[in-house]
């Protein structure tokens, strides 16, 4: 039988695979613990790291929602000079952060997360995470 763990891995590693412009994607508890986690080679993000800030940031984003009555967060896009990435609240309360290339086209990388994010809910669904 086949971890929680490791179907959780397989999800995130068949994304990555799949849209070659995602440099890495992370999932990780509410409280900033980090679940999961695959990048391409040469991307080195401490998975530690990451959780502690895009959980962070996904709570301040869900604050200023609450405080601004938006209701709550869903999804949260960040753009740099270097990329994409967009953070999504999970129904369980985990984030799944995705860094893409500066060369994504938006919109599939949305359809992309989105699909992906159904999948990981589908396994989450039941667990203790």
């Amino acid at each position: 039988m086949v971890s929680l763990a490791e179907q959780i891995d397989t999800v995130l590693e068949q994304m990555r695979r799949q849209f070659p412009e995602i440099r890495a994607a992370f999932l990780v508890s509410e409280e900033g613990f980090p679940i999961s986690s695959v990048a391409t080679p040469g991307i080195n993000i401490d998975p530690y790291v990451a959780a502690s800030l895009f959980g962070g940031v996904a709570s301040i984003a869900a604050s200023a929602l609450e405080e601004t009555q938006q209701g709550e967060l869903q999804q949260l896009t960040m753009e740099g000079q270097e990329g994409i990435t967009m953070v999504t609240v999970l129904p369980e309360k985990q984030v799944l952060t995705v860094i893409a290339s500066s060369d994504v086209r938006l919109g599939l990388l949305f359809g992309q997360v989105r699909k992906y994010a159904r999948k990981l809910t589908e396994i989450l669904e039941g667990s203790t995470l």
